[in-house]
């Protein structure tokens, strides 16, 4: 019998049409590149990966928001001894110039969002078993230059951020159908000039987080049994006398996301005087409290994407900037980073897009 290996792989997309899979040692930090993947789709900007079926998912952003070309969703294999991907099949991405792409909870369909400045969409993609796509059951028009989509933990509601209608349009879902149906107060507004850019929800709080691309701040809100989002707690994520003076289309944040234990937020910011990762602890109702920003011994820049893995134990950074890759190691107690590692993509050109899994070979 022969005894299976787990393995860890980092897969990373950008700008091009190649995705790179670079093994992980966590004893030691560092990331090697193993395998390339050719011909995908223009752009893949956006990965999900899919750990029980071994299947990997990426989007096509394609062309730019103001002449935006169909987008393609594209599913892979993925080999867990190699880190190696085989082409499923693709489909439709249910917009133009799309930009992220995540799993339901149930893992039977995608959710992406497409950032045409037209007509942002929000899209549901069926998954099969084996991780073959189906053309979009629904696609909608969320608001200008959708960015970003988040599911709530019952999954019965889904949240768009809009960058261009500086809003958050508000979904219930039927994941039977694959349809979505606009709330009773279909969108929230945020004071202009924001940017709402990209949207997660807490663990186990009725709590959603918003992080504001033009002003440099995260917004948590109150998820009330309606799906409706209220009760907005603004609060900005650079330190001390660095905060941007907030003005359209200037981009001073990008990523972020929650821990697994919901005791911490994580989110990116992208001035030429603060690159960084914010570190922010979650106290009573979701709240949140600026801890520290990370700098990573100043080699951060253009953090556009971070994951973490499933554990909170690493956080990887897609350095768009630097064309370059960081492992840090998120300490138990005080959350803060300490960088691990680097590596330099081979052929994927601005890195914008990581995703992480651990796979049984």
């Amino acid at each position: 019998m022969v005894e299976k290996t787990r393995k860890h792989w980092l897969f990373v997309g950008g700008y091009g049409s190649t995705v790179e899979t670079f093994s992980f040692d966590e004893g030691s930090g560092a990331l090697t590149s193993v395998a390339l993947t050719e011909g995908v789709a223009e752009s893949p900007t956006f990965l999900a990966l899919d750990e029980q079926r071994q299947v990997l998912f990426a989007i096509s952003e394609k062309a730019g928001a103001d002449k935006p070309e169909p987008g393609r969703a594209t599913s892979f294999r993925i080999d867990p001894r190699s880190g190696a991907l085989t082409k499923i099949n693709d489909v439709w991405s249910g917009g133009g110039n799309t930009v992220s792409v995540q799993l339901t909870r149930s893992g039977k369909a995608l959710l992406t969002a497409s950032s045409s400045t037209a007509e942002g969409r929000i899209a549901v993609i069926p998954v099969a078993a084996d991780g073959r796509l189906s053309e979009p059951s629904d696609s909608q028009i969320a608001g200008k230059n959708a960015h970003g989509q988040a599911q709530s933990v019952n999954g019965k509601f889904v949240y768009v951020v809009c960058r261009g209608s500086e809003h958050i349009a508000q979904y219930r879902f039927d994941e039977t159908s694959g349809k979505l149906q606009a709330l009773a107060v279909p969108s929230v507004s945020v004071p202009a000039p924001s940017g709402p850019r990209r949207v997660v929800v807490h663990p186990t709080l009725p709590v959603a987080y918003v992080i504001l691309d033009w002003s440099g701040e995260v917004v948590s809100y109150q998820i009330a049994e309606s799906g409706e989002l209220g009760d907005p707690q603004t609060l900005s994520i650079f330190p001390p006398g660095k905060a941007p003076q907030a003005a359209t289309g200037t981009m001073t944040a990008a990523e972020l996301e929650v821990s697994a234990d919901g005791r911490t937020v994580y989110a990116t910011t992208r001035t030429p005087d603060c690159q960084s990762i914010a570190v922010l602890s979650v106290g009573a109702q979701g709240r949140l409290t600026l801890v520290a920003n990370e700098y990573g011994n100043g080699l951060i820049k253009g953090p556009r994407h971070f994951m973490l893995s499933p554990d909170s134990r690493h956080l990887f950074v897609a350095n768009q900037d630097a064309n370059t890759l960081l492992v840090f190691a998120v300490d138990s107690e005080s959350r803060r980073l300490t960088l691990r590692g680097t590596a330099t993509p081979t052929r994927v050109k601005m890195p914008n897009a990581v995703a992480y899994g651990s796979l049984d070979g």
